[in-house]
């Protein structure tokens, strides 16, 4: 009984752990003409021409970076720019969710043409 009731405070200690960890960080989806001007910058070049699908602001322990989910030649990056426009890391997305953005992008639109009809 003592085990069961010891791996029980173990679980709640460290659910309650991670609910403060995780209420510390926030993520909210940006437009590119709304980033300061250095990460839009930082972010076009590292794009080397291709497309942004989506760019979320994230601010944890209050620090800001700007995370961009961009196709370059066919293929899924996840760019990240520090509020200056510092680039922090561009690598191939192995959780590649940019097809479901746009999807969700394409949604969106279709919502809006239809609330404009009524």
């Amino acid at each position: 009984m003592k085990k069961t009731g010891n791996l029980f405070a173990a679980a709640f200690g460290l659910s309650l752990f991670t609910g403060v960890v995780l209420a510390d960080s926030k993520e909210t989806p940006i437009k590119l003409a709304d980033c300061p001007a250095a990460v839009q910058k930082t972010l076009t070049d590292a794009a080397e021409g291709g497309t942004i699908v989506s760019i979320d602001k994230e601010e944890e322990d209050n620090k800001v970076t700007y995370e961009a989910d961009v196709t370059i030649k066919g293929k899924p990056y996840e760019i990240k720019v520090a509020a200056d426009g510092k680039l922090i890391s561009k690598e191939i997305d192995k959780d590649d969710d940019h097809d479901d953005k746009k999807d969700e992008k394409k949604e969106d639109k279709k919502d809006e043409k239809m609330d404009e009809k009524k």
